[in-house]
């Protein structure tokens, strides 16, 4: 099974934890800002790392992103299916008039019509509605009229539009999770220069307000807490037929970390630490699937499979 490539944060905790640990931080440096002061760290300084703090918590999460694409591709996968079903209309028409091994009937283009791609199945649309309508006087008494024709392009029209939506949404969550992980990282760094200052301030000195600035992903920290981390793996299948889905994206809720299905619908989650994980997983033509509560041990491999359920 190989591994999918991770998308690389800076801090190795939760989104949610990130804004937790910053509002800590920024509590303790007021209750030490005399000391602060006097390291050059000024009130429009911790001002200006508030701000990065409320534009982090105010920055629209994964979750909502996962929402907006899986509701766009609902939509355009139930006006494929609309379109499928005219088409189907066209093509019983053509079969009677013509028999199934007429070149007339194969100038449609229907066979594998129900297994095409998006960009096939719109294409093939446009084939039939030429044919149909050059064929309209023959196809005529087995009910096809201009009106359903016309009802045929208005739908892939539709579908066409339905089909730019979708990947404008996937591109709207690609955009907003870089922007979310810099502006995550420009946060975590900002909260770990403060916590260098603060340590220094009290080594020595007062050992229960050092260890408010300690951060467990600080680069001396990290490294000895990930010494023994965990891992989440698993496959994913189809609820209607059992088969393995290929391509799923899966991340860590409250993260940035992603993964996507091999060939055999299997996915790993590694180095990742101790704890307890939400899974979410997208794919066109599916409703999203959330897996709640994976426990993660020291050193250990947990095991998270689902199915997903076929939209339409």
């Amino acid at each position: 099974m190989s591994k999918k490539q991770t998308i690389v944060r800076e801090y190795k905790f939760s989104d949610a934890e990130l804004k937790n640990v910053s509002d800590n931080v920024l509590n303790s440096v007021q209750r030490d800002k005399v000391q602060f002061a006097l390291r050059g760290i000024t009130d429009e300084k911790l001002a200006q790392v508030q701000t990065l703090v409320t534009n982090f918590a105010n920055m629209p999460t994964d979750v909502e992103f996962i929402g907006a694409v899986a509701s766009a591709t609902l939509n355009k996968d139930t006006i494929a299916e609309n379109l499928r079903v005219k088409l189907r209309s066209v093509r019983t028409m053509a079969q009677n008039v013509h028999g199934s091994r007429s070149p007339l009937y194969r100038s449609f283009g229907f066979e594998g019509m129900d297994g095409m791609s998006d960009d096939q199945l719109y294409l093939h649309g446009k084939r039939v509605i030429r044919e149909a309508t050059a064929q309209l006087t023959q196809l005529t008494p087995e009910g096809l009229t201009a009106a359903m024709i016309t009802a045929i392009q208005t739908l892939l029209t539709n579908f066409e539009n339905a089909i730019h939506a979708k990947q404008q949404a996937e591109k709207a969550r690609d955009i907003q999770t870089q922007l979310r992980l810099d502006a995550g990282n420009a946060l975590y760094n900002a909260i770990t220069r403060l916590c260098n200052t603060g340590k220094d301030i009290w080594a020595s000195v007062n050992e229960a307000y050092y260890n408010d600035y300690v951060i467990y992903t600080t680069p001396s920290v990290a490294k000895q807490a990930n010494t023994n981390p965990g891992m989440i793996s698993g496959n994913i299948t189809n609820s209607a037929n059992g088969n393995a889905l290929p391509n799923v994206t899966g991340i860590i809720e409250g993260t940035q970390i992603a993964v996507v299905t091999d060939d055999e619908g299997s996915f790993v989650f590694d180095n990742l630490a101790p704890g307890t994980y939400t899974l979410l997983f997208a794919l066109d033509g599916f409703s999203n699937l959330r897996l709640e509560s994976i426990l993660v041990n020291p050193g250990e491999e947990s095991l998270a499979n689902g199915a997903m359920i076929p939209v339409g």
